[in-house]
């Protein structure tokens, strides 16, 4: 088997149990470093390489079908949480109800076949609406903004954000840009309700996943999308 015993001779299952208790997510235990897998009591490098190189396998063939996560930084948002909530979660239920969105985490996470996912940030649901419907266009702008990163262009689109001098699907692009690049992730407004966030200054800022937005479209199929209070 693929983890078979370990350096000590520890059995299959005390290596996932330790491999779990390291790391208590899979998306962290296929993304983890061999230097990572090592510090795992008894994972030497060979069994670290092949847990590696079983991970990179899994990505391969099951690239095409990426499961959702979410698209933009959000505060509040409850990603970091979900293994500390899932025990609360309902086992069944008839629709998932969300009436205030943002990220999704949870929503992502369940992966719900009938939803109601509402926000009052009106830009925040036409985004996701974008992402519906017209996913690959979104990308191909994405993929434009992405070549122009820097400070400067920053600004410029920020500008012409706040002077509606974009189209729908462009505003929606602009909208994950300025969220990935932006300093800290921050969405915020001032009293004219410009979006007024600095620029986040990283240096290799990964401004959208080509896979997670195909995805993250797929499921949106699924859900009705409201701009309106709880």
């Amino acid at each position: 088997t693929l983890l078979g015993r370990g350096i000590s001779g520890e059995s299959v299952m005390v290596t996932a149990q330790r491999l779990w208790g390291r790391f208590r997510n899979i998306k962290r235990m296929a993304n983890a470093s061999l230097d990572e897998l090592t510090q795992v009591k008894g994972i030497g490098p060979a069994k670290a390489t092949q847990i590696k190189a079983a991970f990179e396998l899994g990505k391969r063939v099951n690239g095409n079908h990426k499961p959702p996560e979410p698209f933009i930084k959000w505060a509040g948002g409850k990603n970091q949480m979900l293994d500390q909530y899932s025990s609360f979660f309902p086992p069944k239920y008839n629709k998932y109800l969300e009436p205030f969105i943002g990220g999704g985490a949870v929503f992502f996470h369940l992966k719900p076949n009938k939803a109601i996912i509402s926000d009052l940030n009106q830009d925040l649901m036409d985004c996701y609406a974008v992402i519906k419907t017209n996913p690959r266009k979104l990308i191909e702008v994405l993929k434009q903004y992405q070549a122009r990163h820097s400070k400067e262009f920053f600004t410029e689109l920020r500008e012409k954000y706040n002077t509606n001098l974009l189209s729908r699907i462009e505003r929606a692009a602009a909208f994950i840009y300025l969220n990935k690049t932006g300093f800290n992730g921050l969405y915020r407004v001032n009293s004219k309700g410009e979006f007024n966030v600095p620029f986040g200054n990283y240096k290799n800022p990964s401004v959208f996943d080509e896979a997670n937005l195909l995805a993250v479209s797929k499921l949106l199929k699924n859900a009705e999308l409201y701009t309106m209070t709880f």
